[in-house]
């Protein structure tokens, strides 16, 4: 009966050490579970970080469709990654494809509803694929983001949707006030906007009357003409 005795206690001193090892296991397993798991997590944002630089030096060298094809990638991996969608977006404007763009921006605003630079050029892609109704609605529903007293931002669209419908006499009229407005003789920037994307619209377009005031305006917005002589074009 002693010796059985000691065979239980030795037999339940077993299990005791078994359960705590089993125990100190799984704890490991779990640990390096989780290493595993930051490690992968650091490597997907070395590997993101990698390809964003790559993407912005193709961007700079006009290499648009070469961007776009890492663009894609990277958006496989992070689909709601605003810099990734950002980046998109601007080399689609570089191409031309103004509706890939627009699903881009709306892909952004889905995330960040608020962004306002994205608004701005939301509304701009829409007056390039002659959207009119769509661009009311937006300046309607996004009232804080165009109605801007320091810039002339809405005159700028306003302008840019009579030219697209062929109002000229319209677009001579936003002009006018636009320039009463803000200024007369001075060259200084009045609008922070890259003006590339619609002079690369205008091109596509008809050379005409309508299409070299309105990049003339353009250039007054950009401090490169002055308001005088934009009116004198405009007689």
């Amino acid at each position: 009966m002693g010796e059985l005795d000691k065979l239980r206690e030795l037999k339940n001193d077993f299990e005791l050490k078994l359960k705590e090892l089993i125990a100190t296991q799984s704890e490991v397993k779990n640990k390096l579970s989780s290493i595993a798991t930051i490690n992968e997590e650091q490597n997907i944002k070395i590997k993101n970080l990698e390809m964003k630089e790559k993407i912005n030096v193709l961007i700079s060298k006009n290499e648009y469709q070469r961007a776009l094809e890492y663009i894609a990638i990277g958006l496989d991996v992070q689909k709601n990654d605003v810099e990734l969608l950002s980046s998109k977006v601007a080399c689609l404007l570089r191409l031309g494809n103004h509706r890939d763009a627009i699903d881009a921006i709306n892909r952004i605003l889905i995330i960040d509803s608020n962004n306002q630079y994205h608004v701005e050029t939301l509304a701009e892609l829409y007056l390039f694929t002659e959207s009119i109704d769509n661009y009311n609605d937006l300046v309607k529903n996004k009232k804080d983001v165009f109605n801007v007293e320091e810039e002339p931002l809405i005159e700028y669209l306003e302008a840019l949707k009579h030219y697209v419908k062929n109002d000229t006499e319209g677009l001579k009229t936003v002009i006018k006030a636009c320039v009463n407005k803000y200024s007369l003789t001075d060259t200084t920037c009045l609008l922070a906007w890259d003006f590339r994307d619609v002079r690369l619209f205008a091109r596509s377009r008809k050379d005409d009357v309508a299409k070299k005031i309105l990049l003339s305006f353009t250039k007054y917005l950009d401090g490169k003409l002055s308001g005088e002589d934009l009116l004198k074009l405009l007689e």
